[in-house]
């Protein structure tokens, strides 16, 4: 048999694999902006804080309507809780291991005992600070560890003291301007948590705070409470309605760190620069 009678086989080509079709390419997703720590320290949510948030009010508003020494007493009471939330804050600062000592204690002995002075008049509160003051000092250097003053209970005696007194003395000058601060200051507090617990800008809070703030001030404008006439209603509103976020500040810029949790110190917070200008206010007109 020759190689021409040979049947002539055809190549069998095969079928090159189909190539898988490319995945559509994955764009980077975009990167989200992380807020920093505010400036106006953290809204913490848990636990009851609206309940407790009404409860003070009523009472604030109950003290006010009741006259000056009740007042002084509540107050008393917030300035020396704040005072210890203030010293514990800052003793605990980093996870520091420090053993229990008198100065939370003796920090809201002090800012108790000057701001329940406050109910007698502007003198007795003046020298009670001062004298709150000096003890304050001399206790953190005799207090201080290592040789080292402790400077958490200056800052704890005194910071609580610029908020609370200016409050008592307020109600001194006349409880128609006590409830005018107190409610001033709770509804820019309850629009604050309401909208900038959940919010992520950090300006929608203090925003709906003071949109709280004018209406109050709206109110009272209307019946002019004395010691305010119509302009000098709107005049100490508007100063309370820009001093609530800055006393804000002043609270975180008194902390260890922005993120520092101190839940009793942040209750008279508002009140650092918001009462003594409101105060000024009410002197000046009446």
């Amino acid at each position: 048999m020759t190689t021409a009678e040979l049947p002539k086989v055809t190549p069998v080509r095969r079928r090159r694999r189909q190539a898988a079709p490319s995945a559509p390419e994955r764009r980077p997703a975009p990167r989200r902006r992380v807020r920093g720590p505010s400036l106006l320290g953290p809204t913490t949510i848990e636990g009851p804080r609206v309940r407790l948030g009404i409860l003070w009010f009523l009472v604030a508003v109950a003290a006010a309507t009741a006259g000056r020494w009740a007042t002084a007493l509540l107050w008393a009471g917030t300035a020396a809780v704040a005072a210890s939330d203030l010293v514990r804050v800052w003793r605990t600062w980093g996870g520091a291991d420090v053993r229990p000592g008198p100065q939370r204690l003796l920090a809201g002995t002090l800012a108790a005992g000057a701001t329940a002075l406050a109910a007698i008049g502007s003198g007795a509160a003046g020298a009670a600070i001062v004298a709150a003051s000096l003890a304050a000092v001399v206790a953190s250097v005799s207090l201080g560890r290592g040789g080292r003053p402790s400077p958490e209970l200056m800052l704890g005696t005194v910071l609580p003291l610029v908020a609370c007194i200016p409050v008592v003395l307020t109600v001194v000058v006349g409880p128609w301007a006590g409830l005018f601060l107190i409610c001033a200051v709770s509804l820019y507090d309850a629009g604050n948590f309401l909208v900038g617990a959940q919010s992520k800008r950090p300006w929608e809070g203090p925003v709906c705070g003071v949109i709280g703030v004018l209406a109050v001030t709206f109110t009272m404008a209307a019946f002019q409470p004395p010691p305010f006439d119509g302009v000098g209603t709107w005049v100490v509103g508007g100063l309370v309605a820009l001093a609530c976020p800055l006393g804000q500040m002043v609270m975180t810029a008194f902390l260890p760190d922005r993120t520092s949790v101190a839940v009793r110190a942040r209750r008279v917070d508002t009140y650092l620069v918001a009462a003594p200008l409101f105060l000024a206010g009410a002197w000046l007109v009446g």
